[in-house]
């Protein structure tokens, strides 16, 4: 964020993509976030797309045996990484 010009002093830190939508939703000014698949935005917020950053990488890491739902997510994101919707 420094290098795209303005300082961006965080306020308010949190481990829950949704918890974002929930402060902006009640007023506690702006937030980053990024655009997961399946993500719903409230009516009542703005969603700017910002193209000039790069794209983010993700990496799975696990033992034994990989979770059902993680093995979803997983597929998910290698169709992604192939350019397959």
């Amino acid at each position: 964020m420094e290098s795209a010009g303005p300082k961006w002093d965080s306020r308010i830190e949190v481990t829950m993509i949704d918890l974002v939508q929930a402060y902006v939703s009640q007023g506690f000014g702006i937030g980053v976030s990024v655009k997961a698949p399946g993500v719903k935005f409230a009516k009542d917020i703005r969603v700017l797309d910002l193209h000039e950053f790069p794209q983010l990488i993700i990496a799975g890491l696990w033992r034994g045996q990989i979770h059902p739902l993680a093995r979803k997510v997983m597929d998910g994101l290698k169709k992604i990484a192939k350019g397959q919707p």
